[in-house]
């Protein structure tokens, strides 16, 4: 592909991405049929969007780190410059800053693994790897485990799309660039049956209005970003859009959802496939071919341009990436077959103090073997290793092989009186034959809350004033429940944000208390989100109410700070729910999430604070 085609694609890509984004952006999340016929209103600029946000990222990650980037490296860059906090995004930084590092990050305590954030990011490594989709793929795959689940759509959407838009660079026809994406996909995807069902759809001779309403009854949206739905409206849209540009933006974006998402993904694939000269004049000249990065998620990254200079920097970096191909590609050198590495497995990766966490330990080889070795978990002073499980199984043979292997289980506490971190760290060591590997791991700090609930409508104010006014006495007491009189009870939370099941039960009210004990006064900086809600919330650190009311944004769960200051000794969080109706987010979309979280005003977790439901 010379030089000129690569860059009339390449700005198709991105202009149609922008196009696509700026037309579906004023509807996302709109459940039924929009009618859209041009642009409402019509911008005089380029409107910033996440979904090309990640596209600048991604670049500065290229050019920074080079060709032979890992996820870890993607990783960093995300938290060095982007500053989004919602959805996915929000709880995959959370387990970042706290050490947890792709793929446990997408993974571990993320109650939206299913998002299309990382299908939206897709573009970059299509342009990467022009007319290359394996090697799209591979990119894509690193790219998305860093905040979505290792094995689940929301990765093998990004997967799916890339490989799709890599092959349009050099393949036309609609069907055979959706049957590339498909090759692309792991045998028992989810995504496999939904995009198979939509194709038959076409071809039986549904119209597409028919086609997404069968579409959405047989994979309904929980929330309107849903991956599974959605990557079916870019299929429907490229099937029905039938190769034109406006033609196949305008189906995406009718069909409601993740509008902007649906219709910045096809516009994508159809500006690869025909390049910018093919993109409609009125629907190219109100953005300019320029780009605008949002103010407040990007960092120390240039805003503005036009969309030709980064196709001519990438020019350079696609060029060496397919030259480089086959050594991208090859697998990871195999570790020599005596060489072992400790891993770790738990049932979650969280701790709250005082409870005891049981874990194993492998020991992870190449090939199969046997051997004498001992292994050791290496844990801060103060903590506790269960003796039973640690002298059994200190010192005996084990075999490896390069999956798993026999594992050694411990037993560990962190006493409640110990301070509890963000990330508790302790290491693994493995010793055999004259030799040893060393591993460090981190457990998620958790916290215990006092829970009341679920109480009778309208006792919710009532407790807070008894806490504010003497939480000894609150605590003894015992209050009017749904089920008779109700007292406080522990619940340890896996992870800040996970509270118990009567937040969402019909018709009644709760309470969560918890204490942070601070040495000195400390600048701190507070994260509430919700999941969009029918009821109503309220969050308060020592008196200071940061939210009482109904989050009410349609699409996701939205990250809200607040500059806090923790003074000496106890300070009080309290998390409430007054309802008079069952709690759902935003009615169609399940169950609530509730997430409230503490950090420095970095965004790192706290140095040390002693955790508890009550002043001790």
């Amino acid at each position: 592909m010379d030089r000129e085609t690569y860059l009339d694609k390449t700005c198709g890509c991105w202009i149609g991405k922008i196009i696509g984004g700026t037309l579906g952006g004023h509807d996302e999340g709109v459940l039924g049929f929009l009618d859209y016929t041009y642009y409402d209103p019509v911008p005089t600029d380029p409107q910033p969007n996440d979904d090309f946000d990640w596209q600048l990222i991604w670049i500065h990650a290229l050019e920074q780190r080079g060709l032979k980037i890992t996820a870890r490296d993607l990783a960093e860059e995300r938290l060095e410059h982007w500053g989004g906090l919602y959805a996915e995004y929000a709880y995959a930084y959370c387990n970042l800053r706290r050490g947890l590092w792709p793929p446990r990050s997408g993974a571990e305590a993320n109650t939206d693994p299913i998002g299309m954030g990382a299908a939206i990011r897709s573009e970059i490594w299509a342009v990467l790897a022009p007319g290359h989709p394996r090697l799209a793929a591979h990119y894509a795959r690193l790219d998305a485990i860093h905040d979505h689940a290792e094995g689940g759509p929301g990765v093998e959407g990004e997967i799916f799309l890339a490989a799709l838009q890599s092959a349009a660079f050099v393949q036309r026809d609609i069907p055979r660039l959706i049957e590339i994406g498909l090759e692309h996909l792991p045998a028992g995807s989810a995504l496999i049956p939904m995009i198979e069902d939509v194709r038959r759809w076409h071809g039986e001779g549904l119209d597409w209005r028919a086609c997404r309403t069968a579409l959405v009854e047989r994979y309904p949206a929980l929330r309107c970003a849903d991956v599974i739905p959605n990557i079916g409206l870019v299929v429907l849209g490229l099937l029905y859009g039938e190769g034109d540009f406006e033609k196949t933006v305008l189906t995406a974006v009718n069909c409601g959802l993740d509008t902007d998402c649906t219709g910045a993904t096809v516009g994508s694939v159809i500006g690869i496939r025909d390049g910018a000269r093919a993109i409609p004049e009125h629907w190219r000249r109100p953005i300019k071919d320029e780009y605008l990065g949002s103010e407040a998620e990007l960092y120390d990254i240039p805003l503005r341009g036009r969309v030709v200079e980064l196709a001519e920097r990438m020019w350079p970096l696609a060029q060496q990436t397919l030259a480089q191909a086959e050594e991208i590609l090859a697998p990871p050198q195999k570790p020599d077959p005596a060489a072992l590495r400790p891993e770790i497995h738990a049932d979650d990766y969280a701790i709250a103090a005082g409870e005891w966490k049981r874990i194993a330990v492998m020991a992870v080889g190449r090939d199969m073997m046997w051997t004498n070795g001992e292994v050791e978990l290496r844990v801060p002073a103060g903590w506790e290793v269960s003796s039973a499980y640690f002298e059994r199984r200190l010192r005996r043979a084990f075999r490896a092989i390069y999956d798993y292997d026999k594992r050694w289980q411990f037993d560990v506490r962190i006493p409640a009186e110990m301070l509890l971190f963000g990330g508790n760290d302790f290491q693994v060591a493995l010793r055999w034959d004259g030799q040893e590997a060393v591993k460090r791991f981190s457990l998620l700090g958790g916290l215990r809350w006092a829970v009341l609930g679920p109480l009778l409508p309208g006792s919710t104010e009532k407790v807070l004033d008894a806490l504010r006014q003497d939480w000894k006495a609150a605590a003894r007491a015992s209050w009017p429940g749904l089920q008779g009189s109700c007292t406080w009870n522990e619940y340890p939370s896996r992870v800040e944000w996970d509270f118990p099941p009567m937040f969402v039960e019909e018709n009644c009210g709760a309470v969560a208390v918890a204490h942070l004990y601070a040495e000195e006064s400390t600048p701190v900086r507070a994260h509430v989100a919700f999941q969009p809600t029918n009821d109503v919330f309220r969050i308060e650190v020592n008196e200071k109410v940061l939210w009482h009311d109904r989050p009410r944004h349609r699409a996701a769960a939205f990250l809200h700070y607040y500059l806090l200051e923790l003074r000496p000794g106890w300070n009080r969080l309290l998390v409430s729910r007054e309802a008079k109706e069952r709690l759902l987010a935003h009615t169609d979309y399940g169950p609530a999430t509730v997430y409230f979280g503490l950090t420095d005003r970095g965004g790192m977790p706290l140095p040390g604070m002693r955790m508890a439901p009550w002043p001790q």
